[in-house]
């Protein structure tokens, strides 16, 4: 290297020897390498990017050792109401008084689902046989507010979220509708579909996701495009069940602040054509107030035997064959249920009053559902 470093000052093109300038930089590069020595202490810290965030948002994690890497990676323990995932690792490497240091840096993304605060325990590893300890940290995570009426109605707000239930009281098992319904002002343009990033639902069973037609409205002298996306939601416990706060990420294009219009364009009143090239995305974070819903438990009067909770609105079809057979021949008998409701509940009860017939075990083909949420169809039963 440092041959290679005095031919390319000797040899410059057109240029005088510089030899002795060459020799004192090849000593002084010689004697930073030779006195730079690596800090052998073992250290582990834990630290985040924001002690505090609002629900809907993420914080980041890094655990840093210092003089060594860890036999195993510390993975952060499992905490109620609170998502972890490994997003990967970083190196760093510094130079200071003489001495090298060199740190390695694992990065874990901490997204909640409820606002409240978290506690990382302290973690422990093993470097070169010696074990180091990093302190706890806490995490602070706030309740997300809905937006001034007054920035909806003069279209200073860009979006917002609304939750939206068909009703408030409900039976454990029934299924009911919500809506998610995401308001962007006219002509913002969504560089994505919304990603929820809370959805908390303690208490119920949360089906599918089915997007709804857009339409518009109006809020004082603000128009707003609705993207509604229903999603079905079963009680499966009695009592107060809060729904929410929910919070989900949209991903809008905005003109770029940067951009140069061409005043061609501007003098005859046109649109500049090239603007869908001068445009940035921009991330808004929406949230939804919490809605509450009273769950009541199934009636027990009159509940025919073997009930197991699948409440919704049926109608059954009957039917057997082949009709004309002997004694010790087979019967098919097929039972189909349709309707409105949780259809993968249903079952087939036992049949005490089938006399003078041997009974198979019935068998339940998947439900055939007819809409988008998987709340509607056919379930078919066979019974030998």
């Amino acid at each position: 290297m440092l041959n290679w470093l005095i031919k390319g000052v000797w040899n410059r093109p057109g240029a005088q020897p510089l030899w002795p300038c060459a020799r004192v930089a090849a000593v002084v590069l010689a004697q930073v390498l030779l006195s730079a020595q690596a800090v052998n202490g073992q250290s582990f810290t834990a630290t985040l990017d924001r002690d505090t965030i609002t629900l809907g948002e993420s914080a980041t994690l890094s655990l840093t050792f210092q003089g060594g890497t860890p036999k195993e990676i510390p993975m952060p323990p499992n905490i109620p109401n609170l998502r972890v995932s490994y997003i990967g690792q970083s190196s760093q490497f510094s130079f200071v008084n003489g001495a090298m240091t060199s740190s390695v840096s694992y990065n874990f993304a901490l997204t909640p689902t409820h606002p409240g605060e978290f506690e990382i325990p302290a973690l422990r590893a093993t470097i070169d046989g010696k074990t180091v300890s990093s302190r706890p940290v806490k995490l602070r995570v706030l309740s997300p507010s809905q937006p001034p009426p007054e920035a909806v109605e003069s279209g200073e707000q860009i979006a917002f979220l609304k939750l939206v239930l068909p009703k408030k009281h409900v039976v454990v098992g029934e299924v009911i509708v919500a809506e998610l319904q995401f308001y962007i002002r006219a002509g913002t343009q969504l560089a994505a579909q919304p990603q929820l990033t809370a959805l908390p639902t303690d208490g119920l069973s949360v089906g599918k996701l089915a997007e709804g037609r857009q339409r518009q409205a109006q809020f004082g002298n603000a128009l707003y495009v609705v993207l509604p996306y229903r999603v079905a939601l079963t009680a499966v416990k009695p009592g107060r069940i809060s729904i929410g706060p929910v919070t989900a990420n949209l991903i809008v294009q905005q003109p770029s602040p940067r951009r140069q219009r061409d005043p061609f364009f501007d003098w005859f009143g046109m649109r500049d054509p090239f603007d869908i090239f001068n445009v940035e995305q921009k991330q808004v974070p929406v949230a939804a107030d919490a809605e509450v819903l009273e769950a009541l438990p199934v009636p027990v009067a009159n509940a025919p035997p073997g009930f197991n909770g699948a409440v919704g609105n049926y109608s059954l079809a009957f039917s057997a064959g082949p009709t004309n057979v002997a004694v010790g021949d087979p019967i098919t008998v097929r039972v189909q249920i349709a309707g409105r409701g949780a259809l993968d509940l249903l079952s087939l009860p036992e049949q005490p009053a089938w006399q003078n017939f041997r009974l198979f075990p019935a068998t339940a083909k998947p439900a055939e559902t007819t809409d988008p949420l998987g709340i509607e169809g056919v379930k078919t039963f066979e019974l030998v």
